[in-house]
């Protein structure tokens, strides 16, 4: 079964996972064993697009702000304001792959 996460974004940082400069998804809570993330507008709720994510996963500790912008690609403060300095002990990492257009072909692709 395909799985489907959702992360609110804003449109400026899509804008790096479209130019392929961000590579690395960072969150505060695990991907659940997704294999698609789906990235909403933080300003409109709008869907801005569907990628594939990597279905391993890696933990890592949240203590450095630096760190934690150099894998994904934005900066320091962004990742201050999106609060994942504050998790107790570790933050999840995965790779964006590629953008889904179709997002209905991918999953009967999936099915075969």
């Amino acid at each position: 079964m395909t799985r489907i996460i959702t992360a609110k974004i804003q449109p400026d940082i899509f804008k790096l996972i479209e130019s392929g400069v961000k590579r690395f998804e960072v969150r505060s809570e695990d991907f659940n064993n997704a294999s698609i993330i789906r990235y909403r507008s933080s300003e409109t709720g709008e869907t801005l697009g569907y990628y594939e994510i990597n279905e391993y996963q890696s933990e890592i500790h949240a203590g450095s702000a630096d760190l934690l912008a150099l894998i994904a690609s934005v900066s320091a403060d962004v990742i201050d304001d999106c609060g994942l300095l504050d998790v107790p002990n570790s933050v999840y990492v995965t790779e964006i792959g590629y953008r889904i257009d179709d997002l209905e072909a991918w999953m009967e692709g999936q099915k075969q």
